[in-house]
């Protein structure tokens, strides 16, 4: 689930060694720790910030698809033939076929992107809410992207001695 979290969300990354690890996360740590941090709202700091971040890209594909070649064996070129290009052509002609253009198999690549966080506390509560959203495509039909990211978390402080702390990720994948 690394993948569901927006490079912008991550405060820091701690890494655990040795028998650190291990004391604190169990035997199957015993190798070692990678902690993700991420960002939460100050508690205490009576502001709000927020960012919206936006992207757009389509990329032309600027290369020529080679062709190919074949030449059409006796058994091909009939009128009965199930192919296409050497049906009707004489033994040992030379065919040329490019599929990808034929089929529409090269679009323009493309790329969408949404983001918006923000932040905020009071005297004694904190939160912070990341939202995303991708939808990448590529050149071949093959490729594609969809992404979809939340991220909430909320904490709170009644008492010096006493808190609440309230985390929510959702997330969704079209990834093909």
């Amino acid at each position: 689930r690394l993948f569901d979290i927006d490079p912008q969300d991550i405060e820091s990354i701690e890494i655990v060694k040795g028998p650190a690890a291990a004391r604190l996360y169990g035997a199957d740590a015993s190798g070692g720790v990678i902690q993700i941090i991420t960002r939460r709202g100050a508690i205490g700091s009576d502001r709000f910030s927020q960012s919206v971040s936006m992207e757009y890209d389509r990329v032309d594909p600027h290369f020529e698809l080679p062709s190919n070649f074949a030449a059409c064996p006796a058994q091909l070129v009939g009128p009965e033939s199930p192919n296409a290009l050497c049906r009707g052509q004489e033994v040992g002609a030379v065919v040329s076929d490019n599929p990808l253009v034929r089929d529409g198999g090269v679009r323009d690549g493309s790329l969408r992107s949404l983001g918006y966080t923000a932040s905020g506390g009071g005297d004694n509560y904190g939160y912070f809410l990341s939202l995303g959203y991708d939808a990448e495509d590529g050149y071949f039909l093959s490729n594609g992207l969809d992404r979809r990211t939340a991220r909430l978390n909320f904490n709170f402080v009644p008492h010096p001695k006493l808190s609440f702390q309230a985390q929510q990720i959702a997330s969704g994948h079209d990834i093909f």
